[in-house]
């Protein structure tokens, strides 16, 4: 037991007279977290605006009560939702410059078909 004290204080007096190894043992992670802390920190908020066409509608012209909690979900996410009219034609809308291509970002067309459940054969 004395001779494996013995080597770790050799090893450690070694490790302390050489600059390099104190220097890429302490200072050099304490400079990597400084450097990316200071880049990637911060209380940033992400948000991206999404423009949302809501087709699911009842009969009597109302969202259904699904596609009113998926918009729900999206919004209380990073996304800031849009509705656009389900009047309005999307491919329309998108290319006349009120959408994705005013900002030159180009143009993503979404689908989103939520089958309705069948019920189960007894």
């Amino acid at each position: 037991m004395k001779g494996l004290l013995v080597l770790v204080e050799m090893l450690l007096k070694n490790w302390l007279r050489s600059r390099t190894g104190v220097f890429f043992s302490f200072l050099f992670p304490a400079m990597l977290l400084l450097i990316f802390g200071t880049v990637f920190g911060g209380e940033q908020q992400v948000s991206y605006t999404l423009e949302v066409q809501n087709l699911d509608r009842q009969p009597d012209g109302e969202p259904t009560a699904l596609s009113k909690v998926f918009i729900d979900l999206l919004n209380q996410s990073v996304f800031n939702v849009k509705e656009i009219d389900p009047g309005i034609d999307a491919q329309e809308y998108m290319t006349r410059g009120a959408g994705f291509q005013s900002r030159g970002s180009g143009f993503i067309a979404v689908d989103i078909k939520i089958p309705t459940a069948q019920p189960l054969a007894s």
